[in-house]
């Protein structure tokens, strides 16, 4: 049995040729499998597919050129396949005119698109997840104990030296890399260039006098002092509450929900006096979190500090996205559990760095 490819225009006729004669011929059947999903030129569609599908696109037609993909996280377009090049992804392949994702995940969702070799586009295809909250409640919860196993392996081994400081905070990205299987830039690369545009955009929305406030700064504001009011519009967004958990009259108020994530101090504050009894009534939080030392405007230095555990870690970042990312990190890598007045935001930053949602 051979295959015969044809060609045609959307609602038009195509002409399927056959070497035998029409006497010879009793039966004619037309089928596809049923995830090779074809599309027409100039169209523009929506799919629903399944975590850890085949997923076959036919969609490169003898005049595509390449075919880039924008993650729903993102704003910018990734190249997969260009005509002559092999493809960009060892999940990728093609066969024929069919474009072919393995084992498809939640950062495959999004946006695909045809180009032809004047950048013209061809075919749009917009791909989601089937079954979402069965995803969640399911395919998560198993890949949550499957990261575990990880956790407490690195946990036992670890911690102790975390805590001594004897392991440098470059060492976080080392690890956390190795566990997530290279997921350790996520949050740098999406916090400032797609999250914080798509905040602004979300915000106005809630019509709280608070966050209009807080978006009038933001228009003037850049780098950490703009991160961190960002920060602020994200707690209102994602309200905390004294118990981590959206219970009726339990919301703690923004201010005091933010310095479980950050305290600042005034510049020239010797990082050892972090842990002394002065200054351990103005840190609120039992757990890691972050301090400040200096102004957000002027540039500071950033230090993890875990009171309770006499704790002081210095951190060599560029800003407050880079203190920020270090200190999930930190939580993560122990397996801390979050701040409950931040529970909402820090698995926010779980969903970021693409990970299993705690």
């Amino acid at each position: 049995m051979g295959t015969e490819h044809v060609t045609g225009t959307k609602g038009g006729n195509a002409t399927l040729s056959c070497e035998l004669e029409d006497h010879e011929i009793t039966d004619i059947v037309l089928s596809r499998q049923a995830k090779n999903i074809l599309f027409c030129q100039n169209d523009e569609y929506e799919i629903s597919v399944k975590i850890g599908e085949k997923v076959k696109l036919h969609v490169l037609l003898t005049n595509a050129g390449k075919v880039e993909h924008q993650n729903i996280n993102s704003t910018e377009w990734t190249e997969l396949w260009k005509r002559g090049d092999k493809v960009q992804s060892d999940r990728l392949n093609i066969r024929e005119e069919t474009l072919i994702i393995n084992n498809f995940t939640v950062t495959d969702t999004g946006t695909y698109r045809v180009l032809d070799s004047d950048n013209e586009t061809l075919i749009t295809v917009t791909v989601t997840i089937k079954d979402f909250q069965e995803f969640i409640d399911t395919d998560v919860n198993a890949g949550v104990r499957e990261l575990d196993k990880f956790q407490i392996h690195y946990i036992a081994t670890n911690t102790q030296d975390l805590f001594e400081g004897s392991v440098q905070p470059l060492q976080m990205d080392i690890e956390f890399s190795k566990l997530t299987d290279g997921k350790e830039d996520f949050f740098i690369r999406k916090w400032e260039g797609s999250i914080i545009p798509k905040l602004k955009q979300i915000a106005p929305l809630e019509k709280k006098n608070d966050i209009q406030h807080l978006l009038e700064k933001a228009n003037h504001q850049q780098d950490d002092e703009l991160c961190y009011t960002m920060l602020k519009i994200l707690i209102h967004l994602l309200p905390p509450t004294a118990s981590g958990r959206s219970v009726a009259g339990s919301k703690c108020c923004v201010n005091s929900a933010v310095s479980y994530l950050l305290e600042q101090v005034p510049a020239g504050t010797n990082v050892s006096s972090l842990l002394s009894e002065s200054m351990s009534g103005s840190l609120k939080s039992a757990q890691p979190q972050l301090v400040s030392i200096g102004s957000l405007q002027h540039g500071a230095q950033y230090v993890i500090v875990a009171k309770n555990d006499s704790f002081v870690l210095p951190l060599d970042v560029e800003s407050l996205t880079f203190a920020v990312d270090r200190l999930f990190k930190f939580f993560w890598l122990c397996n801390l559990q979050y701040p409950c007045q931040l529970s909402s935001v820090f698995s926010f930053f779980e969903y970021i760095y693409d990970l299993p949602l705690t």
